[in-house]
């Protein structure tokens, strides 16, 4: 295995890994703001 497709591999991986921590992330966001948002329309 040559040092660059390790390389690529290990980047490729903390990639997915990351996209996944945003993905929670927004969830989360999404999660907490729902509720707020709901009383937000309700007030309109």
């Amino acid at each position: 295995m040559s040092p660059t497709l390790k390389l690529r591999l290990l980047f490729s991986g903390t990639k997915i890994f990351h996209n996944q921590q945003i993905i929670a992330l927004e969830l989360l966001l999404i999660r907490c703001l729902h509720p707020i948002i709901k009383n937000f329309n309700f007030q309109i």
